[in-house]
């Protein structure tokens, strides 16, 4: 481009330069994160949730104390039922199992409730079933019957509502039915001798000795 000169002068070429434009900022401009280091790392302070990864990279809590998994508490329910499919159990007996497999605690109380709630153990039900067992079939006193109850982790109180049903008239029967039998293999004895195997013998099976030495002088004659 060239533009005359005035008063005759020869034209001038001007020559256009670039001319550089400023604009405002564009509001999408994104700013780099300036990144400080710490002096010293950050942890967890003692007692605070530990920070896992998932399968996804993703952040998760690990409570350490949280609730037991499904599979933790089904080996319980698995270890109860065995135990139930043998023969009647006791509240104490199917705890004991429970602890024996290293169990939590929290698990083991769970499935005990779990199993009373069901009716699968129930101690008074347990204590009626044993006191006709050992009283009525087994032919033992009310004495060797609580003993025997009580092996099996039953409670005093349990065991006394039990034998409530057992009255005096019918344990001396059984007691007298019970001497008798037993005397019978005795005779060839010496009459101390019977009389004391008789009487250790009616003690075993759960007798007081007050209703024993009265019977024995008597059946051995």
């Amino acid at each position: 481009m060239s533009i005359p000169f005035v008063h005759g002068e020869r034209e001038a070429t001007i020559i256009a330069f670039p001319v550089e434009r400023v604009s405002p900022p564009s509001r999408s401009t994104t700013r780099e994160a300036v990144v400080i280091p710490l002096a010293t790392p950050v942890t967890p302070s003692e007692g605070d949730d530990a920070v896992s990864q998932n399968s996804s990279g993703e952040p998760t809590a690990n409570t350490g104390d949280a609730n037991p998994s499904e599979r933790v508490r089904q080996r319980a329910r698995n270890v109860a039922l065995h135990a139930l499919a043998t023969r009647g159990v006791s509240k104490q007996e199917i705890e004991e199992r429970l602890v024996a497999r290293d169990l939590p605690e929290d698990v083991v109380q769970e499935e005990i409730s779990t199993l009373e709630r069901q009716g699968l153990i129930d101690d008074v039900e347990l204590a009626a079933n044993l006191v006709d067992k050992y009283v009525v079939r087994q032919g033992l006193g009310r004495r060797g019957a609580a003993d025997k109850m009580r092996q099996r982790g039953i409670s005093p109180s349990v065991i006394a509502g039990a034998l409530e049903g057992v009255s005096n008239e019918d344990e001396s029967a059984r007691l007298r039915e019970l001497a008798q039998d037993r005397a019978r293999a005795l005779r060839s004895l010496a009459p101390e001798v019977a009389k004391r195997r008789l009487v250790a013998y009616l003690q075993r099976r759960g007798y007081s000795g007050n209703d024993i030495y009265s019977l024995v002088d008597e059946v051995l004659r």
